[in-house]
């Protein structure tokens, strides 16, 4: 397979198809993006130290095309660069970084989960992608202390959301949920590895419960505590799929021995409770199997996207599965070519 690369750091751009001085073959590439609010990273390095006059805040982007069309596997600045006589190495961290140094101090009413992240989002100096908007808080206040991605996580914690960057750096903030499978990997002719298991649960159902008696006895009374907590609290258990390899569903309303019970007072109606323990129980049961599988070099795949893994070899002849990558690692050399590790 035809096999190019893009780079752009500040104002220089390298690709192994230009002609000209932009063709300055790079000796590897390792990036590592994801889901979860760890800050995805960018390893790049040249062969020669006078190809790339880097310095720390360059704006960085990369593309792969392993003969499907170019895609972004990585986006951010540069955060490191160190040099030795025969090689430079250059490393770029997400813009995940730009919330992680940044403090936020604000005050929010009656706006969505999803506002106030992408205020956060905004005031580090990032880029927001799709941000789901999740319940409506009467009140919500972010301090300083803690930095504007915990906040941020703090929130994707709170109503089953997850904090995750794509390979052009946008920011998402949005509930997982079940789709087709956007890419299709075969044992023996795409992937070389895999390595899955099913994990003990540790949780089977959520129980949240919020704060105030807005759900009972109207918004003007939500600073009273009531001593009835079904206005303010909802319920979800996980059933399990047909076999341990499939996504479970979700079933509201009840709970099962392995309860997680949630209280947190942004929340005030049993509606918001409800929705938010369904949507955590949605998380659980999306991800039946945990692991990784090494592949040949596909840049298409981005965190948050549904694969289909095709005759995997198993005790009862061969079996697919689906599941959703969590975490995409591209690992390009002149030695090993390109290596697509996904992380469920």
């Amino acid at each position: 397979m035809a096999l190019s690369y893009d780079i752009t750091i500040g104002a220089q751009s390298y690709s192994n198809t230009a002609v000209g001085p932009e063709r300055r073959p790079v000796l590897a590439i390792d990036s590592d993006i994801g889901i979860g609010g760890s800050v995805g990273t960018c390893l790049i390095e040249f062969g020669d130290i006078t190809w790339a006059d880097a310095t720390i805040g360059d704006p960085v982007s990369v593309s792969l095309d392993a003969g499907d069309g170019a895609s972004p596997i990585f986006t951010g600045e540069v955060a490191q660069v160190r040099q030795r006589a025969g090689a430079q190495w250059i490393w770029a961290y997400d813009d995940l970084a730009k919330l992680a140094r940044t403090e936020v101090e604000s005050a929010y009413e009656e706006v969505s989960a999803g506002f106030i992240v992408t205020d956060l989002v905004d005031q580090a100096g990032a880029e927001a992608g799709d941000i789901e908007d999740g319940p409506t808080f009467p009140s919500y206040v972010v301090h300083r202390g803690p930095r504007a991605l915990h906040h941020a996580l703090r929130l994707a914690r709170l109503i089953g959301a997850e904090l995750a960057v794509d390979g052009e750096g946008k920011i998402h903030f949005r509930r997982p949920a079940a789709a087709a499978a956007a890419h299709r990997l075969v044992w023996a002719e795409d992937l070389i590895e895999i390595d899955l298991g099913a994990h003990a649960p540790v949780r089977d159902s959520f129980a949240v419960f919020g704060e105030g008696a807005a759900g009972t006895e109207g918004a003007e009374r939500g600073h009273w505590l009531p001593t009835d907590l079904s206005g303010v609290s909802g319920q979800a258990a996980v059933q399990a799929g047909a076999t341990a390899d499939e996504a479970g569903t979700v079933s509201a309303g009840s709970t099962g021995p392995l309860v997680r019970t949630v209280l947190d007072g942004a929340l005030r109606s049993a509606e918001d409770a409800g929705d938010v323990a369904q949507a955590r129980a949605q998380r659980v049961a999306l991800r039946p199997l945990a692991g990784h599988a090494l592949a040949l070099g596909r840049p298409a795949i981005q965190p948050g996207d549904w694969l289909e893994l095709a005759a995997l070899p198993g005790a009862n002849g061969e079996r697919t599965l689906s599941l959703r990558a969590l975490r995409v690692i591209h690992q390009l050399s002149n030695r090993g070519g390109l290596l697509t590790r996904v992380e469920f």
